[in-house]
């Protein structure tokens, strides 16, 4: 391989870190600032396996989906349901929906 080569495939993998609109990143860092949940960005990295360049709307999907699921085990008592999860999940909605509120005010 040459260095233009090289030098292209670095470039094409920085750009498709590059997002649209809202990231997970934008919401930890706000999250940061105000002192409410310092570890956003890894939490959602745990929980659902999105990264911080995700487009915030794709995170709110998973998120949304993840908890149906979760709560659906909930209440057919299976065995693989976790409780710390679906709170995760619910404090993670609920930061999200903070962000937003506060960003449209």
């Amino acid at each position: 391989m040459n260095a233009h080569a090289l030098t292209a495939q670095a470039l094409t993998g920085a750009l498709t870190k590059i997002a649209v609109g809202t990231t997970v990143d934008d919401v930890a860092e706000w999250g940061r600032s105000v002192g409410q949940y310092p570890h956003f960005r890894s939490a959602v990295y745990a929980i659902t396996g999105l990264d911080a360049f995700e487009p915030i709307d794709k995170v709110k999907a998973r998120i949304e989906r993840m908890t149906i699921r979760e709560e659906n085990k909930r209440d057919r008592e299976h065995w693989s349901y976790d409780a710390n999860r679906h709170v995760a999940l619910k404090q993670m909605a609920d930061h999200i929906a903070l962000y937003e509120s506060r960003r449209a005010a």
